[in-house]
């Protein structure tokens, strides 16, 4: 269900991120393997080849410690005004796949335990963008295809400022949606 031509990397953004691109054939080298990325069968005898990496689970995680007292957008605001910061996390760190304190588990990683919310959400921001990136350029090495753009779909995509720092990152265009892709394109593939 993604509008795209060629075989443009995408992202099905939500809790968790898939990321990766269409292949004709599947992609089984050792790098491959050791790099977490699978080969999933598709539709027409195609492969989807893509990585399973953290999404925005820690911004949900983050809202839920906090008891919902901001909005999704609100928190997204606070993070973009800051600019940018000196943390940065691996996203895909283990410490934070089921943490008891989501914000504790960024403030140990950091090693800043004073660290004002706004920055601490601008961290996630930009360490998530920074991780679509690098796994985009690890699906450029591995598939010899440089990509012309992004698509981000699922319900990640309408978090126009993931989106635009991913853009900045990867220094290609980035569309976002549809939100339901993958329904659409369940029910296309059905009709074809």
């Amino acid at each position: 269900g993604i509008p795209m031509e060629g075989n443009e990397p995408y992202i099905s953004s939500g809790t968790w991120s898939l990321i990766g691109t269409e292949n004709k054939e599947p992609v089984l080298t050792k790098a491959a393997m050791d790099g977490g990325f699978t080969n999933e069968g598709g539709y027409a005898k195609r492969y989807r080849y893509l990585k399973n990496i953290m999404g925005l689970w820690i911004i949900q995680s983050i809202r839920k410690e906090m008891d919902g007292k901001y909005s999704f957008a609100e928190l997204c605001s606070m993070a973009e005004a800051v600019g940018d910061t000196e943390y940065r996390i691996n996203v895909n760190d283990g410490s934070f796949l089921a943490p008891d304190s989501m914000i504790g588990a960024i403030k140990n990683y950091c090693g800043a335990q004073n660290m004002p919310l706004d920055v601490m959400l601008n961290c996630v921001y930009h360490s998530l963008a920074e991780c679509y990136a690098d796994t985009i350029d690890e699906i450029t090495v591995m598939t010899g295809k440089r990509p012309s753009a992004l698509h981000i779909i699922g319900g990640g995509s309408q978090d126009g400022y993931l989106n635009a720092l991913t853009a900045k990152a990867l220094d290609i265009p980035v569309y976002a949606g549809p939100v339901e892709a993958t329904a659409i394109g369940n029910l296309l593939a059905q009709m074809l």
